[in-house]
């Protein structure tokens, strides 16, 4: 058992009330007999993930606290038990998996004395675990006859998932590197207070704009970043014609919970509002795709309580201030990596010059990607953004593509669908989408 200072650990997963198991052991130590309580010892339990392994959290419970006050810091026992969850799928199961499971069949990693910091709480680390795996945990003290938990964390990549930290490093290095080329421009901030940057190159009357992670759980950091790194080293020239803008994490809140541990796909934003619903282009329509409902504060597509409620989207609007786009894609589909497949908005179905636009745009991006899908699709794009979504603001204020950029059925995307994605499949996507990104700049600039 190894402990880490909780000045470098980013809590990430929920909070559950917890108890600590009984009768450790028959050492009784100083204990007084009055620390046997009938309520809780225990409260706050939370486990996430620093440096690829599992750093879990609790306090004394107010009453255990009191009861314990003159007692050493070490005086209680606690024993941690663990079960690997291999079934859980991401996408498919929420917290609802987690509940009722047997801790009984749980394995016993821990049993021992931890010294409670500031005689309250606990801190432990279990550095036996691997990565792309969900695990719950249990703990209990030997004052006790029920643990508490589960509480569950999923060990992810730092590689495939970037941490908000890395994101910032990457974002800074870019700026470092290129500084009579990058413009860092400060464009808002999250609900939680995280500063949104676009960075922006080339062109301002004609540019391609990425964005990325407007819902949490799927991709855009991890695929945006590189292919704007590749074209400032490799492909300067391309930006004397075009311009190049990106904001690659929108949801970086909820995004870094994930990154930290938190099992299940989110959605929403930090206030519980679908970003991808919150723009105000259509807003009024009420949507229920996914048998969800728009208007519904308690479902994953709520709109919010009014267009453009949130920070994040009015960051987004807001890095296109002063921009003249030639197309916008947003990156969607699960965890870090997304296909080829685009969807632009429903309110341009009827709109036949717009819609061809959209599909040339798909056609060229496809080209470069998946050259070897060309023959029997070489163009998968279709009507399906819904009102409030970002391409239907796109479409209203500005008439230029704007997508959804989706998946598809690659065995890298069916893996990404359930988070069971590897670093060698986000290497293989990383290079597809620049290729790609770079052919779209390619096009754009032609055209002029």
């Amino acid at each position: 058992m190894s402990r880490i200072r909780p000045d470098l650990f980013v809590i990430a997963a929920a909070s559950v009330v917890l108890i600590f198991h009984p009768a450790l052991s028959s050492g009784q130590g100083n204990r007084d007999e009055n620390s046997r309580l009938d309520s809780k010892c225990l409260a706050f339990l939370s486990a996430g993930t620093v440096d690829g392994k599992v750093r879990l959290t609790c306090f004394k419970s107010t009453p255990f606290f009191e009861a314990t006050r003159k007692e050493e810091p070490n005086s209680v026992r606690l024993r941690v038990r663990r079960m690997e969850l291999p079934d859980f799928r991401f996408g498919r199961d929420y917290a609802e998996y987690f509940d009722g499971l047997p801790w009984r069949d749980a394995d016993v990693i821990f049993e021992g004395a931890i010294p409670a910091l500031n005689n309250r709480k606990y801190e432990f680390t279990d550095d036996n675990v691997r990565p792309a795996q969900t695990y719950a945990y249990w703990v209990a003290t030997d004052r006790e006859e029920t643990p508490t938990g589960p509480v569950a964390v999923r060990v992810r990549d730092p590689r495939v998932w970037w941490s908000w930290e890395e994101i910032e490093r990457r974002l800074n290095d870019l700026v470092a590197r290129f500084p009579d080329v990058v413009e860092a421009r400060v464009v808002g901030r999250t609900v939680h207070g995280r500063v949104l940057r676009a960075l922006i190159a080339g062109r301002r009357d004609r540019v391609l704009v990425l964005v990325g992670s407007v819902h949490a759980g799927e991709s855009g950091p991890e695929l945006i970043i590189p292919a704007f790194e590749q074209v400032l080293q490799e492909h300067g020239t391309l930006l004397k014609n075009v311009g190049f803008a990106i904001l690659p994490c929108v949801n970086a809140d909820q995004r870094e919970r994930l990154a930290r541990g938190y099992p299940p796909y989110l959605r929403t934003n930090s206030s519980g509002v679908d970003l991808n619903r919150n723009f105000a282009a259509g807003w009024e329509t009420v949507d229920y795709n996914y048998g969800l409902i728009t208007t519904d504060p308690d479902g994953m597509t709520y709109r919010g309580p009014a267009p453009a409620s949130e920070p994040e989207t009015a960051a987004v609007m807001r890095a296109l201030e002063g921009l003249t786009p030639a197309a916008v894609l947003s990156y969607h589909h699960l965890a870090s990596i997304t296909g080829s497949t685009f969807l632009y908005p429903k309110a341009a179905s009827a709109d036949s010059d717009y819609a061809a636009r959209c599909r040339e745009l798909n056609r060229v991006y496809r080209a470069a990607m998946t050259p070897e899908d060309l023959k029997e699709k070489p163009v998968a794009a279709a009507a399906g953004c819904t009102g409030g979504s970002l391409p239907a603001w796109i479409y209203d204020n500005f008439n230029v593509p704007a997508c959804d950029v989706e998946g598809d059925r690659s065995a890298i995307c069916v893996r990404s669908a359930l988070d069971t994605a590897t670093w060698d499949d986000l290497k293989q996507c990383q290079e597809r989408h620049a290729r790609a990104i770079v052919a779209l700049l390619t096009a754009m600039g032609e055209e002029r």
